[in-house]
Formats: C-alpha cells, sequence, structure tokens
C-alpha cells in the first residue's frame, strides 16, 4: 500500500499499477484486509489515466463497498479518492461535497491527520473557490485550516494553506497593470518557500494561471498558458482539479485569440475546448457551463 501511494505521489503510474494490482492480488489470494478497499480506490485512479470513468466508478463503488466488511481503518482516505478523483468526473461537486466532511471526520476519528487535512482543505477550501464562493467567505475558514495543519505537524499541509491564501489575498486586489507574482508575507517563492515538493509545484501552477487570468492581462496570460501546457494535469492526473485549471487556460487562450488575431493561441484554446467537450458529452455534469462558454 505505501509502495502504490508513493508512486501516486510521485506520478510513477508503473510503480501505482504494479503495486496496486500486487494488493488486489493478495486480496483475491488471502481474503479481505484493512487496506483492500483502498488499494480498488487506487486502481480506480490508475484506470481514470485514460479517462474511463465507468470503469473508475465501477472500482470506487466497489471500495466504498468493502469499506463496511474490511474495517474501518482506512475509512476516510478511501472515501476521499474515491470522491476526488472517480466520482467528481461523474457526480455534481455540490452533490459530493459532504462525502469530504464524512471523510475528515473518519480520518480524524483514527488519528490520521494528514489524510483529515487533505479532506478539509477539498470541503472548505477547493470546492468552495471551483463552486464560486466568494473569496472573503472562503477566507474566514482559513484560520481553522492552518491551526489543524499546524497543531499537527504537517508541514506541507501548512505550507500548501499559506501559498493558496497568499494568492486569494492577491486576488482579492489584482488589476490589470499588476505584473502577477505569488509573492507576499505568507509565501514567498523568491525565498524558497515551494521547498521542491511536488505537491507545493503543482499548486504554484495552478494558482499562478489564477493570478495571470484575473489581471486581465489576457496576452501575458496566454503566453504562459503556452509555456506552462499539460503540467499541472501531468502533475494531479484525474484530480478534480484540473476541470477548472483547463476550462481556464483556454479561457485566456481564446481572449488573446481574440485580441491579438494570433492563430497559435486560437489553435492551442481550440485543443482545450475539444478535451472540455468530450468529457461533458461523457456524463460530467460539472462541465456544462466551460463548454457552453468556449463554445
Amino acid at each position: 500500500r505505501g509502495v502504490a501511494y508513493l508512486g501516486l505521489m510521485n506520478h510513477d503510474m508503473m510503480l501505482t499499477q504494479l503495486a496496486t494490482c500486487k494488493m488486489i492480488e493478495m486480496t483475491l489470494q488471502d481474503g479481505l484486509h484493512e487496506a483492500s478497499a483502498y488499494c480498488l480506490t487506487f486502481l480506480s485512479v490508475v484506470v481514470l489515466f485514460n479517462y474511463d470513468y465507468k470503469t473508475s466508478c465501477m472500482f470506487a463503488e466497489t471500495a466504498l463497498h468493502l469499506v463496511q466488511k474490511s474495517g474501518k481503518f482506512r475509512n476516510g482516505e478511501t472515501i476521499m479518492m474515491a470522491y476526488s478523483y472517480a466520482f467528481a468526473g461523474t457526480k455534481a461537486l455540490e452533490e459530493i461535497q459532504h462525502e469530504f466532511f464524512v471523510a475528515y471526520t473518519e480520518s480524524l476519528r483514527v488519528g490520521n491527520a494528514e489524510w483529515a487535512l487533505w479532506s478539509l482543505v477539498i470541503h472548505d477550501m477547493l470546492f468552495p473557490y471551483q463552486l464560486g464562493k466568494p473569496l472573503p467567505a472562503i477566507l474566514d475558514d482559513f484560520p481553522n485550516m492552518i491551526l489543524q495543519a499546524e497543531e499537527s505537524s504537517q508541514a506541507i499541509h501548512t505550507l500548501n494553506l499559506r501559498l493558496y491564501k497568499q494568492t486569494f489575498l492577491l486576488l482579492q486586489n489584482l488589476s490589470s497593470t499588476d505584473t502577477p507574482e505569488l509573492e507576499g508575507d505568507l509565501f514567498s517563492k523568491a525565498n524558497g518557500d515551494d521547498e521542491g515538493n511536488q505537491d507545493i509545484q503543482a499548486s504554484m501552477t495552478f494558482l499562478e494561471g489564477e493570478l495571470h487570468l484575473f489581471s486581465g492581462n489576457y496576452e501575458l496570460a496566454a503566453k504562459r498558458a503556452l509555456k506552462v501546457g499539460g503540467v499541472f494535469e501531468k502533475a494531479q492526473g484525474a484530480h478534480f482539479m484540473i476541470f477548472i485549471e483547463t476550462y481556464h487556460r483556454a479561457t485566456v487562450l481564446y481572449a488573446a485569440a481574440i485580441q491579438t488575431k494570433q492563430r497559435k493561441y486560437k489553435g492551442a484554446a481550440k485543443k482545450l475546448r475539444n478535451k472540455i467537450d468530450k468529457l461533458e458529452k461523457g456524463g460530467n455534469p460539472n462541465l456544462k457551463y466551460y463548454a457552453l462558454h468556449l463554445n
């Protein structure tokens, strides 16, 4: 199980697949154990690298069923993984948001602070942001999240929360004359706060894109979008955060194409639009308005 998690966190899909299949083989040979349901959620993530949501949901649903039979220790992890990947691509975010609070409480109950905080961050920050909750209201929840991260000695969570809070504060006062940079009292790229951690690097890629989009300088944002390309998706896999990141990259590329009449921006935007169209037609209810806007 630890090897599969290491592979996923380091974006080594071959290692993740081999370790996951080994865990499933052990379950078939020896019967259910506390990691059986959890390893099925890993398998549901692996198949999503081909965007096979139907098969992914089948594995995720089986995992949630096994949770009731194979012990309670990994309930929180299983629930969070299932809803972050498989179900986030087939159910409305509003419909599944509460499941992350369930995952949070289940992880807390067994003292799993790391996974409890991942679930809390999704419930109180990432979902609200995607659903358009006002930034001041989201920022109100940061003191509680940061306090929990610090008290449980979760350094990466603490840094990631500081990074997001810094970005949201910058977004509140951003103008088209600003050069979008992730710099401030809470987080400073120049001071090396990113620490080379892959999760933090992925967050930075996404949040720098948000700053460029909302600055209104679309040509600058489009140049960055072309340079960055699919770096965030490669880092996150089929995680639900790729939906808004892809949509926002397409938005700035189309806006720059309109402003500059340069075909390179329109061509790149069209590829992203086609990707969103395909996922939306495949049954993702969260992309309906993204697709309508881009079309």
